[in-house]
């Protein structure tokens, strides 16, 4: 499961981030790395981007960013 398809106010652990490159390390840079809980906080009015909570911080991503971010 992706984090694209988590609703708001659930979480989930990171297993891994598919995907190479510039977006990879941009995502790790975030925290977002293996093992680190992520919650999805809200939706933009029309659904993209996404708010969400990592390690205390809120950041925004898209939906096209968040595919590449899997669950356990």
């Amino acid at each position: 499961m992706s984090l694209a398809q988590i609703q708001k106010d659930h979480s989930i652990i990171v297993s891994d981030i598919a995907t190479d490159g510039i977006l990879k390390r941009r995502l790790m840079n975030f925290g977002i790395v293996k093992d680190t809980k992520i919650t999805v906080v809200k939706f933009a009015p029309l659904g993209d981007p996404i708010i969400i909570d990592v390690k205390g911080c809120q950041l925004a991503i898209r939906k096209s960013e968040a595919k590449y971010i899997l669950s356990k």
